[in-house]
């Protein structure tokens, strides 16, 4: 966990230095492919805890490192979209235990714990921003709704079904959903119950 939490805090001392430019600087970019390259290894040497700080890196950079697009939705700074990739690679291995060699038992506690830490960011960042102006909790709003569009597909796609936890129900993002976020929106809901 601390070579984890060095690596993070490496891109983020790179990315907030005022003279980085991600139009001409590389670094970042390189250092998201190498730990792709390196995914099956930190998987496998990392314990939980080195997951949840993957996951709180990942949402950390939705919150700081991107903007918005069409229809509210956030995507990662271009020298950021290699960690779309890795994330995406991590859930597959997470998620297809016969294809990572690793204990079932093992595997279980990962998928577990991958929603379980996820809601609990999400849960801390919404506390966060419970005494801000209403832009600022709909950008709050729209950036959790990216994060859930960008990872929720992948998600299905490598989830079999098996462990004693449910498919969290508010990550199946349908026009169904959107629908219900957008009237919610205009309606007096509070920010929290949008959530």
């Amino acid at each position: 966990m601390i070579l984890c939490n060095k690596f993070f805090k490496t891109i983020k001392r790179i990315r907030s230095n005022p003279k980085y430019d991600k139009e001409k600087d590389h670094r970042v970019d390189s250092l998201l492919r190498l730990w792709n390259a390196n995914l099956r290894s930190f998987y496998q040497a990392s314990d939980l805890t080195a997951s949840d700080e993957m996951i709180k890196f990942y949402i950390y950079c939705f919150k700081k490192y991107c903007s918005e697009s069409c229809n509210h939705q956030w995507q990662l700074d271009r020298d950021f979209s290699w960690l779309r990739i890795v994330f995406n690679n991590y859930i597959k291995l997470i998620f297809r235990s016969a294809s990572t060699g690793i204990d079932d038992n093992v595997d279980e506690a990962y998928k577990e714990n991958f929603f379980d830490t996820t809601e609990t960011v999400i849960h801390k960042y919404v506390d966060e921003n419970l005494s801000k102006d209403k832009n600022e909790q709909d950008q709050v709003i729209d950036i959790l709704t990216s994060f859930v569009s960008a990872n929720a597909n992948s998600i299905f796609n490598a989830y079999d079904g098996k462990g004693d936890f449910p498919f969290p129900e508010a990550w199946a993002t349908t026009p169904e959903t959107v629908d219900v976020l957008d009237q919610s929106r205009q309606k007096s809901t509070s920010f929290k119950e949008i959530v």
